[in-house]
């Protein structure tokens, strides 16, 4: 099913519950959400990000499948939107890399690409001292 459907049936649920006398901005207002971006992610294919995907999933907790994404590990509910965003996307991209070039994830040379992807996504890593 693709998202603009799965957007669609959760709204005609929703207004049910009010005897079908909701309008779509009414159903915005509801999430929390511009009713403009509401209006692209029904009719003209696009997909929420960032906050607005939280913000669905305050409402409706399965809107991770109905985007094709992972629900999120609890620990990325609880720090900024924008954090667990960027995370989130390195790990997505480092992952990918990592299968890609069919390296074992537990490699140095995965360590290394693991690494410079975060690097790029504006994060640091320094090893542990296993000494202390």
């Amino acid at each position: 099913m693709k998202f603009s459907e799965w957007l669609h049936e959760k709204y005609n649920q929703w207004n049910r519950l009010f005897g079908g006398e909701k309008n779509y901005n009414d159903f915005a207002e509801y999430l929390d959400i511009p009713a403009t971006s509401l209006s692209n992610w029904l009719n003209a294919g696009y997909k929420p990000r960032g906050e607005n995907i939280s913000k669905l999933a305050g409402k409706y907790p399965d809107v991770y499948q109905a985007l094709g994404m992972p629900q999120p590990a609890p620990a990325f509910t609880s720090i900024p939107e924008l954090f667990a965003q960027t995370i989130y996307e390195a790990i997505e991209r480092a992952g990918y890399q990592i299968r890609e070039q069919h390296i074992d994830p537990q490699s140095k040379e995965a360590e290394r690409i693991i690494i410079t992807v975060f690097k790029e996504h504006g994060f640091t890593y320094e090893k542990p001292n296993k000494g202390k």
